[in-house]
């Protein structure tokens, strides 16, 4: 028992040790591996935990914990990634826990970076266009989760500094600014 606690705190601690810089470099190579926008998957990571990698929250309806960079549910976690709460905490295993959410549901909604966002959000089951829906209910109405696209919208716009910086200005995927306004300002 011993021994695994001193497993689990030393994720920690190499999480710790990664600079912001460090961290955004990890999601910027781990969004190319897996042929997505580095700059949503970065606004993402700073909406869900102000990119700090050790970020705990247990949502008190449902007793869910998110645990990490991207605040990956536990239950996600294990059924997407196949990983453990305490692998979900490894910042590494973390990222690309966080692409291969994002990747799946990119291709599931035909490159659309709005659902895309909504999707990580609250899963598939209340964006419009999914084979399901839950009492006919669509995402795109749903306003907790316009609430977390302008979190979204608000880091990448904080960001654009450092995309410039990073020099990923160049690559202009469809403008999720300019999409994902006509849902924020409903």
């Amino acid at each position: 028992m011993k021994w695994l606690f001193i497993i689990f705190i030393s994720s920690f601690v190499s999480a710790q040790e990664l600079t912001r810089s460090e961290i955004m470099d990890l999601i910027i190579k781990m969004s190319g591996q897996y042929n997505i926008d580095s700059k949503v998957m970065l606004a993402q990571a700073m909406a869900e935990s102000g990119f700090n990698p050790l970020a705990i929250n247990k949502t008190e309806k449902t007793g869910h914990q998110s645990m990490g960079l991207f605040q990956i549910q536990t239950t996600t976690a294990n059924g997407t990634c196949g990983l453990n709460p305490k692998e979900i905490m490894n910042i590494h295993n973390n990222i690309k826990c966080a692409s291969i959410i994002t990747s799946k549901n990119l291709i599931k909604y035909k490159g659309d970076y709005v659902k895309t966002v909504f999707a990580y959000n609250a899963g598939g089951y209340y964006v419009c266009g999914s084979e399901k829906s839950r009492n006919g209910e669509c995402i795109l109405g749903f306003p907790v989760n316009a609430i977390y696209l302008a979190h979204v919208v608000k880091a990448y716009t904080e960001l654009l500094p450092e995309f410039r910086r990073l020099k990923l200005v160049n690559y202009k995927p469809p403008n999720f600014l300019a999409l994902s306004k006509k849902y924020i300002d409903r």
